[in-house]
């Protein structure tokens, strides 16, 4: 893999935040189906949405396929559980956000060159995983890979257990699928938060592991912080309140 010019930190994280939150902004925000609030980050909306329990725990079917249409059993299949497709797009052709994600990083069109290839990458890995999920395409997961991927660099390496994964993709699937903002969204600007979503999980990642593998303490801290805002922005919360447990993720105390 390419070397990352760890120079770029030294411009504000908030840049590729921002991009973040610019991919969505042209529909005005997300309202949240639960509680009515309107939010211009969906993964901030999550912290709305569970408000008193303050943790997601397993309530989804963790199966990519959701809902099969089957017979009501009872209470607890009161509403059936969004499918896949509810939080996925059609792809147009080429990356719609990698080369202006690299630019707003960098002025260098050196350095600009070797975050393209690298992000362009990240995303074809992502898609391939995604693929064997049977979830290609999917928003939904490409905001939970971004939310844990960030909570693996900022705790310096915890990993999030499967359930747990599959659980915050449940709860940012359902939130998503239920939103009529989201409904009314475009495949092309679904194609652009999934882009973003996979790079503000993928830039941190990759450079995070790349400085441990190297020695470099200043270099992997500065990927914690960037990480360390990235959960912030993305659950609503202090980094250190956010705690991946084997089935789910506690927020606050």
């Amino acid at each position: 893999m390419r070397r990352l010019p760890f120079s770029v930190l030294l411009l504000p994280a908030f840049v590729a935040l921002s991009l973040f939150t610019l991919a969505y902004a042209q529909y005005g925000g997300w309202t949240n189906p639960y509680t009515g609030s309107t939010w211009n980050n969906p993964g901030s909306s999550l912290l709305d949405t569970m408000i008193q329990g303050r943790i997601f725990a397993p309530s989804q079917p963790s199966t990519a396929g959701g809902a099969q249409g089957g017979a009501d059993t009872g209470a607890e299949s009161e509403a059936e559980f969004p499918r896949t497709s509810a939080t996925g797009f059609q792809p147009v052709p080429g990356r719609l956000e990698v080369a202006a994600f690299a630019q707003s990083l960098t002025a260098d069109p050196t350095e600009q060159a070797i975050f393209i290839e690298a992000l362009d990458e990240s995303i074809a890995l992502f898609e391939q995983a995604a693929r064997d999920l049977g979830r290609p395409h999917n928003v939904a997961l490409a905001i939970t890979y971004m939310i844990a991927a960030n909570y693996t660099v900022y705790t310096g390496g915890l990993e999030v257990e499967e359930e747990a994964f599959e659980t915050l993709w449940g709860a940012v699937h359902q939130m998503l699928a239920e939103s009529l903002d989201f409904k009314r969204s475009s495949h092309r600007a679904r194609q652009s938060l999934y882009e973003t979503a996979v790079m503000t999980a993928s830039l941190p990642l990759m450079g995070y592991v790349q400085a441990v593998e190297e020695g470099d303490s200043r270099s992997a801290a500065m990927y914690q912080e960037f990480a360390g805002q990235v959960l912030s922005s993305s659950l609503g919360v202090p980094p250190d309140e956010v705690l991946f447990t084997p089935t789910g993720v506690s927020l606050g105390d």
